[in-house]
């Protein structure tokens, strides 16, 4: 794969997106019409209130599309298929023809490495500070920390050059930066033209970290009750 200078995605009209949230619960994104473009070597804030349009960008940019409203350019060229580029930070991998079966870390890290220009695991390991017992688990079961950093190592090490974190409220982005301490490896990403994708509720929770903020405008959370006829005669 070569290197991308950029990567655009032009949404065309606006549709939901159902999807499990960082809680396991379901829910659905309120995806805009709008049109974004991202550089390689930068971090990039999305800023907005759950369900306005976040977590649909990192599914866009992760994800085969199928819907027609949406459009990806990579360097100017229509796919759709980002997949080979690109990582959803915290996504679980399966192998097999038939059945698929979820793998642990140390298959998903032994089958990245083999591609790479990784000589072992053990380097892997100590690069991402992983914790060589947690190896045998599933993303699905490992410790939640744990899950992000070891996520983030098995997507660096395939040659993902974009890595799209979920959407993540002020609590969960402060506990997920911190206790996992992922941030430690965003320069490393960047520096070797990679792109993250942070989509958050505040702006202040990628202050400093961020190289870019980008404020989602959705229509759909704009409204005021109280500019509203019914609220004036009613109130």
């Amino acid at each position: 794969m070569g290197i991308l200078e950029e990567v655009k995605i032009s949404i065309n009209e606006d549709y939901i997106l159902d999807y499990v949230n960082v809680y396991g619960e379901k829910t659905h994104d309120y995806v805009s019409k709008s049109e974004y473009i991202f550089k390689k070597g930068r971090i990039y804030g999305l800023i907005c209130e759950q369900g306005a349009g976040g977590e649909g960008i990192s599914r866009i940019l992760t994800d085969k599309i199928s819907d027609q409203s949406v459009k990806i350019f990579l360097d100017k060229i229509q796919t759709n298929d980002i997949s080979k580029f690109s990582w959803y930070i915290g996504k679980t991998i399966k192998c097999g023809k038939i059945f698929k079966k979820e793998l642990n870390v140390q298959r998903a890290l032994e089958l990245a490495i083999e591609k790479s220009h990784y000589k072992n695991i053990q380097t892997v390991i100590d690069e991402f500070h992983l914790s060589r017992n947690r190896l045998n688990y599933s993303l699905s079961n490992i410790n939640q920390w744990e899950k992000w950093r070891a996520s983030l190592a098995i997507g660096y090490v395939s040659g993902k050059q974009i890595f799209c974190f979920p959407w993540m409220d002020s609590l969960y982005f402060f506990d997920c930066m911190f206790n996992s301490s992922v941030f430690r490896f965003f320069k490393k990403i960047t520096q070797n033209n990679g792109i993250i994708i942070l989509p958050t509720s505040k702006e202040q929770n990628v202050q400093n970290l961020a190289d870019e903020i980008i404020k989602i405008q959705c229509p759909r959370f704009e409204h005021c009750i109280s500019n509203t006829d019914y609220f004036q005669k009613n109130f």
